[in-house]
């Protein structure tokens, strides 16, 4: 069964990636594997706008 995660806690992981951190060193500290990472992030730009459900960047 997938663990839950709060979305404050998936956002604050997002903001970290997007500034830049290794994901790798941001899962082993979070305990979640850098695949679930990854999809969070490019989930949160897809909500933002910045890239499309085909997962290409839009141009701004």
């Amino acid at each position: 069964m997938p663990l839950h995660y709060p979305v404050e806690f998936r956002l604050d992981a997002c903001r970290r990636m997007l500034a830049g951190e290794c994901v790798a060193s941001l899962a082993e500290e979070l305990g979640v594997h850098s695949r679930t990472l990854y999809k969070w992030r490019t989930q949160a730009l897809i909500d933002e706008g910045r890239r499309s459900l085909s997962n290409k960047l839009v141009d701004e």
